[in-house]
This record gives structure tokens, C-alpha cells and sequence, in this order.
């Protein structure tokens, strides 16, 4: 590790990301800022989780391959943009369709296999075996997502009003804001090293597009009024 089969596998992360950017822009063809920020703030939260519990692990494990590191990391990286950009696909107006579904579940398995695999440090070929099959589900379902006839409507534009600023959007973000002293608070108790760089930087990232996302509701308010 790593293989000349990692480059490949690395590419298809920015290929998705663009392909549920493009799924975004025709569902909702105007720009959302609401909808943009509510995503950048789950995704502050999950890249803090991230660095701190998968990024920062692997890098201490391949110290001294520079180029091993910066591979095993590029992993989590890939995943918190798709999970980012799948969150501001949830939370866009649109059907539910078979396909829409497919698709959520294939970024499911493999969200679910590369944090197995980065947590329990099986990167190797040979370390793999054991969950091999939730990669292999990953394509398959991503294969049936596309092939679904249902499929065409993944990008259809809807015609469904913004999702207003429900409590349950509220609550969601709330939460996401809890990650960086929760982060803390349960290093602090397992007697873990503290990351307080990382998650004074994560606070401060999430207050600033909270107090955004706080404006940009209260124009919406005042609008509506």
C-alpha cells in the first residue's frame, strides 16, 4: 500500500462528486444558498469526525511513508465531499424515486466500507477479504441506479416550493454544531490525545456558516412577511 490500483480508485471520488452536483443543479437549477450552507455545515461537522478519528489515526500510522499517508487520507477526504454533496441532494426538493433511493444506498456502502476500512487500517489487497462485498454492493447498486427506469427523473426540475427552516432542519444543525465540543469532551474523558487546534477550527467554521445560515433565514422571513 499504496497500489497503482488507488489512483484509480481516488478518481472516481471527484467523478461522483461532479455527477450529484449536476443531479443538484437540475433539480433545483437556481441557486439555494440555504440549501448550500445547511450541506457545508453537516459536512464542517463530519470532516471534523473525520480528521479526528480516521485522518489523524492514519497519518500517525504511515509517519514514515509520506506517500502512503497522504493516499490513506485522501480516502476520508473523498468521502466527506460526496457525503456533503448527497446531504444537499436529500435536502433538495425532488422525487423519491427507485433510482434516488439505489443511489443513496450505494453511497451508503461505500461510506460504510472506506470508514471500516481506514478505522481497522485494512488497506491492503490481502486485508480486505473480509469486506470486500460491501464495495462490490456499492457497484452494483450504483449500477441498478443507472439503469432503473426511474432513472430519469433524478434530475428533473422540480416544481416544489424551498424547504423552509424546519425544526427538524434546525435540529439537524444543531447537532452538527454539538460535534466540536462533544469531539472534545469525549477525548477528554476516554484519555485520549486532545485535538484542539482541530477542533478550535472546526468551531469557528461552523459558527461562521451558522451565523450565515441565521441570516439567510431571517431574509427569507422577512420576505415571506
Amino acid at each position: 500500500f499504496p497500489s497503482p490500483a488507488d489512483p484509480l480508485y481516488l478518481l472516481g471520488y471527484p467523478v461522483v462528486a461532479l455527477a450529484l452536483y449536476f443531479l443538484i443543479r437540475g433539480r433545483r437549477p437556481r441557486h439555494d444558498v440555504a440549501g448550500w450552507l445547511d450541506s457545508a455545515i453537516v459536512t464542517a461537522a463530519l470532516g471534523l469526525l473525520s480528521w479526528v478519528f480516521l485522518a489523524r489515526p492514519t497519518l500517525t500510522n504511515y509517519q514514515e511513508s509520506p506517500l502512503a499517508a497522504a493516499v490513506a487520507v485522501a480516502y476520508p477526504i473523498g468521502d466527506i465531499l460526496i457525503v456533503g454533496l448527497a446531504v444537499r441532494l436529500i435536502t433538495t426538493p425532488g422525487g423519491r424515486t427507485a433510482s434516488f433511493r439505489l443511489l443513496l444506498t450505494a453511497i451508503t456502502a461505500l461510506l460504510t466500507v472506506d470508514t471500516l476500512a481506514s478505522s481497522l487500517d485494512l488497506l491492503t489487497f490481502e486485508s480486505t477479504a473480509a469486506i470486500n462485498f460491501l464495495w462490490l454492493a456499492s457497484y452494483v447498486f450504483w449500477g441498478t441506479a443507472a439503469l432503473h427506469p426511474t432513472m430519469r427523473d433524478l434530475s428533473q426540475q422540480s416544481t416544489a416550493a424551498d424547504d423552509e427552516f424546519t425544526r427538524k432542519r434546525l435540529l439537524a444543525l444543531t447537532l452538527a454544531v454539538l460535534v466540536a465540543p462533544g469531539t472534545l469532551a469525549a477525548e477528554w474523558i476516554v484519555g485520549d490525545r486532545l485535538d484542539v487546534w482541530a477542533v478550535v477550527i472546526g468551531s469557528v467554521v461552523m459558527f461562521l456558516l451558522v451565523v450565515s445560515r441565521m441570516y439567510v433565514a431571517i431574509d427569507q422571513i422577512a420576505a415571506a412577511n
